[in-house]
């Protein structure tokens, strides 16, 4: 009986130490998690501040390259980046395009 009743605690010890193991587990990797999420979102942050850093330096140059998933292609905007600021407020195509259509209203034949 006195076996049985040491066997019992014992039983009891291992059972609240695996209890606080898995519960210490748990806010260790949630810990990590966070403290990844928030060194990614300020790494991030750098990144993009880099972009933008380097978008301003080449529009002041009058050269804006534009990526695609297929090719790089560099527009030049003649020193100046009106066409560039022209035809991203939609005001239409750039001077020389050639290419535009303009009167469709968007429906093709």
């Amino acid at each position: 009986r006195k076996r049985y009743h040491e066997e019992q605690l014992w039983n009891d010890r291992w059972r609240v130490l695996g209890t606080y193991g898995t519960w210490g587990l748990i806010a260790l990797n949630s810990v990590l998690f966070l403290g990844g999420q928030v060194v990614q979102y300020w790494r991030e942050v750098g990144r993009l501040k880099r972009i933008e850093d380097l978008i301003v330096a080449e529009r002041g140059n009058g050269v804006v390259v534009v990526e695609e998933a297929t090719s790089d292609d560099t527009v030049t905007a003649g020193g100046s980046g009106e066409e560039i600021d022209a035809a991203q407020e939609g005001d239409g195509a750039m001077e020389g395009d050639g290419g535009a259509i303009e009167g469709d209203g968007g429906v093709s034949a």
